[in-house]
């Protein structure tokens, strides 16, 4: 026996631990091969154009957000910057 994570554990559960991940990772990779089988099967279709077309369309809605936030930090930054400035010639 040993202690794994603040507990103690044998080595039955142990292998019952490594065996269990192992099977996900397994289940996980299949998964994995199937969408890339069934993506590059379809990717030249007309239909999988328009669905790669919907999903950049989307990708780019998501990342617009994100990069206006970005700016308006930078924004924000620049005017706390200006007034750390003035202070300091204040000073």
């Amino acid at each position: 026996m040993f202690y794994y994570g603040g507990r103690m554990v044998d080595e039955a559960s142990r292998a019952d631990n490594v065996y269990r991940w192992t099977v996900r990772t397994l289940y996980l990779f299949a998964i994995v091969v199937n969408l890339y089988v069934l993506v590059e099967s379809v990717k030249d279709t007309p239909e999988g154009q328009k669905i790669i077309a919907r999903l950049d369309k989307l990708r780019d809605d998501l990342k617009r957000p994100m990069q206006q936030r970005r700016k308006d930090r930078l924004e924000a930054n620049k005017v706390i910057l200006e007034a750390m400035q003035i202070v300091e010639e204040a000073n």
